[in-house]
């Protein structure tokens, strides 16, 4: 995750093996920082921000966000 964290613009197929690969919540609140970052700019990605919301969604209700 590090290299794909230093691209400005990661691909799509990085991120998909990113989130193949996520086993813990632990990985999974580490991934989603990083996303967040990647959405923190006057003109954020559509399809990071849709990522994101698609991940938020499968985490159960009662887990901390």
């Amino acid at each position: 995750m590090e290299r794909v964290r230093r691209d400005e613009y990661p691909s799509t197929s990085d991120l998909d093996r990113i989130e193949q690969s996520v086993t813990t919540g632990q990985e999974l609140n580490d991934y989603l920082e990083y996303l967040f970052e990647k959405v923190e700019t006057p003109r954020p990605s559509p399809q990071i921000m849709d990522r994101i919301e698609r991940l938020l969604a499968m985490v159960p209700p009662n887990q901390p966000r």
